[in-house]
């Protein structure tokens, strides 16, 4: 007998983002996997002398690709399910998120890129273990590494990517994203190579949380 899948709304803000670290930390294995997949795919081109060797670590890395990537469209079916079901439910718990969408029209690429960055100042701990193929990056992390997050193919996806991380677009245009420069770096250093993270705005924003903003207040500082 199957098992349907669950399709409830969230019972919190807290379940919600419990539920978004689940997604996220099958989408970066899968992403690793993917490289892994790579890197043995060129191997094997520039091995042409050992192809038994060489074609058993491709198929390997590419069973494990596939399997994550099957693993991550279920869980993320699953968050769409149940985010369905929270919108359509009058009474349900405030979502942080929904509501900065809501709000300020965010896409769902952008919601992905914010929550993301949420992660490292949530907990370190849950930075290191959830993004692990990302270095497990605590604060402070590339343009270019973050957007890596969306899986861009083409140059098509990265031009559109980047759009997303101007300081005319939508997250540092509100506050929500604090953007600088590498120490070191000269000012016309380029984009990709700027540094970024979440603010103290965008996390209390996330985590539907006001208070957020007043623990750290005194401090002058606008990152989280």
């Amino acid at each position: 007998m199957t098992t349907k899948p669950r399709s409830d709304p969230f019972t919190s803000n807290s379940e919600f983002l419990d539920n978004i670290v689940a997604w996220l930390r099958v989408r970066f294995s899968r992403l690793e996997a993917e490289r892994d997949l790579l890197h043995s795919e060129q191997e094997a081109r520039l091995g042409q002398d050992r192809p038994r060797q060489n074609s058993g670590g491709v198929r390997e890395a590419r069973g494990l690709a596939y399997e994550l990537a099957y693993q991550e469209k279920q869980v993320r079916e699953l968050l769409d399910a149940r985010l369905a079901s929270h919108r359509a439910t009058p009474d349900a718990p405030l979502l942080g998120i929904l509501k900065l969408q809501e709000d300020l029209e965010l896409s769902e690429d952008e919601m992905t890129l914010l929550l993301t960055l949420a992660i490292p100042a949530i907990s370190p701990e849950l930075s290191n273990e959830v993004l692990h193929s990302r270095g497990g990056f605590c604060g402070n992390v590339s343009i270019g590494e973050l957007l890596s997050v969306l899986s861009p193919i083409n140059v098509g996806d990265w031009l559109a990517a980047r759009c997303f991380m101007r300081p005319s677009g939508k997250l540092a245009r509100n506050g929500l994203v604090v953007i600088a420069h590498y120490h070191g770096q000269p000012t016309g250093t380029s984009l990709m190579s700027a540094t970024v993270e979440i603010s103290i705005r965008g996390l209390s924003a996330i985590l539907a949380d006001p208070e957020v903003e007043e623990e750290i207040e005194t401090s002058g500082d606008s990152a989280a």
